[in-house]
């Protein structure tokens, strides 16, 4: 039935918020090296592995491009207005990858970001 949880909504919803909360703890992270080194000293591969984990294009873009995408993500998932559930769709295509798609569409997180 719509609306009704069952226990594998339930593990994709823990899977979920938890995916969130690691790339929001390893975003403060790099955020902090940012800071101290530039965006500019931040390896290729490295931002192309940020950007894929977040679900969003990797390969082929420029460097440029590369920054841009990443400090825009930053921008969006530190903003307290923003909910949460705006990233759900990328972190979902990874699980679908993975194999772990149990029917995520039913239901929204209307969480917050903290």
């Amino acid at each position: 039935m719509h609306g009704e949880f069952t226990q594998s909504t339930q593990l994709i919803r823990q899977v979920l918020k938890r995916r969130i909360h690691e790339l929001k703890g390893e975003d403060q992270a790099w955020i902090e090296l940012i800071k101290r080194n530039g965006i500019k000293n931040v390896p290729d591969e490295d931002l192309q592995e940020l950007s894929r984990d977040r679900g969003m294009r990797a390969i082929g873009l420029t460097r440029e491009r590369l920054e841009k995408q990443y400090q825009d993500w930053i921008e969006l998932s530190t903003d307290p207005n923003i909910s949460v559930s705006l990233f759900i769709q990328p972190v979902h295509d990874r699980i679908s990858i993975l194999g772990l798609n149990v029917g995520l569409h039913s239901y929204v997180i209307h969480a917050k970001s903290n």
